[in-house]
């Protein structure tokens, strides 16, 4: 709270200027809006009118926050994650391995992807799809400890099928939507995170394989 004027200051009918600046901290939340809560930064500004009604005014911000990629260790390291799926035979799996050079991006940038996908089983995997999703998730602990999850799809490519007793490698351009770059770590109740996740369809009664791994998108690229 800055005091611009004293309280023994007397202002005469007239217009005035007050000039101020203040430093942000360097570590912000976003500015964010969603549908269960959101993070807002306002300046306020008062007159104190002695005997009288005071003067408000208030400015709403937009915080936007850097989120170099560079600084999280976890965004230039490479992805292989595996995943299994046993069917009516229990001895001959369905097996996809996904691939990604490393887990940090920007918004217009590509993500590679290489899907290696073993079908062992008789089963016929009939679409392969590639999504890359906005996970927004909201914490409250009173009156009673409860979480909201939000899971929007960001961008989805459908790949084609895999017949039973078949395989095949898929190679992919995953692009990053230009979309805002949230920071909500600081943020104990709400946080907003990414994932790329693959669906194998098999469809009939039979369940999908899925397979998801976290990434990061930033404002500065991973170089």
């Amino acid at each position: 709270m800055y005091y611009l004027l004293g309280e023994m200051q007397t202002l005469l009918p007239g217009e005035y200027v007050c000039l101020f600046s203040t430093t942000l901290p360097t570590i912000l939340p976003s500015s964010f809006k969603s549908e269960h809560g959101k993070i807002q930064y306002f300046i306020k500004a008062k007159v104190e009118i002695p005997w009288g009604v005071d003067l408000k005014v208030e400015k709403t911000l937009s915080i936007k926050t850097i989120v170099n990629l560079n600084n999280i260790a976890e965004a230039k390291k490479p992805i292989k994650r595996q995943v299994e799926k046993f069917f009516r035979c229990m001895c001959c799996p369905l097996t996809m391995v996904l691939n990604l050079p490393q887990a940090g991006y920007v918004p217009g940038q590509n993500i590679p992807v290489i899907l290696e996908v073993d079908n062992a089983s008789d089963v016929d995997v009939n679409n392969v799809v590639i999504k890359l999703q906005k996970v927004i998730k909201w914490k409250a602990s009173v009156p009673k400890s409860k979480t909201e999850t939000n899971i929007v799809d960001l961008v989805e490519l459908s790949i084609g099928g895999v017949r039973g007793k078949d395989s095949k490698t898929f190679t992919q351009q995953l692009s990053v939507p230009v979309v805002p770059v949230y920071n909500l770590h600081p943020c104990s109740i709400m946080t907003c995170d990414y994932i790329v996740k693959v669906i194998a369809e098999t469809g009939c009664c039979l369940v999908d394989v899925t397979q998801e791994v976290p990434v990061f998108l930033g404002t500065v690229p991973v170089f």
